[in-house]
């Protein structure tokens, strides 16, 4: 790489790019906590980061979290956003509707929106 484009990444980027060592461990606590609530619910679930979080992509002025809990394949499709909802009752997620239930839950105090979406967990697509 040219040494002028280096020098205009080095000044761009820190612009653009939230400090991974401030946001990583807020996400990581959420996520310690909804796979609480999903264990003490009795839910075979585990909830893992997703989009851009989880690709490094992740920009400054974005504000999503993208969250993907994944049931076991035992549970019936139709019935994933219900039981979602009840292990995050005590978080107060809104409920959006769509072809499957997701849940947002806003964290006010680090400017995040953690958009929960429950999943099948497959092995092998």
């Amino acid at each position: 790489m040219a040494p002028a484009t280096e020098h205009i990444f080095a000044h761009v980027l820190p612009l653009i790019r939230p400090a991974e060592k401030k946001l990583l461990p807020v996400v990581s606590r959420f996520l310690k906590q909804v796979n609480t609530l999903l264990k003490d619910a009795g839910i075979n679930a585990i909830a893992v980061v997703g989009g851009s979080i989880a690709k490094g992509t992740f920009l400054k002025d974005d504000h999503d979290c993208d969250i993907f809990v994944k049931f076991h394949p035992s549970y019936p499709d139709e019935k994933l956003s219900e039981l979602l909802s009840l292990a995050l009752e005590s978080l107060l997620p809104e409920r959006v509707h769509g072809s499957r239930d997701y849940f947002h839950i806003d964290d006010k105090k680090h400017n995040l929106r953690y958009e929960l979406v429950p999943v099948v967990d497959i092995s092998d697509p």
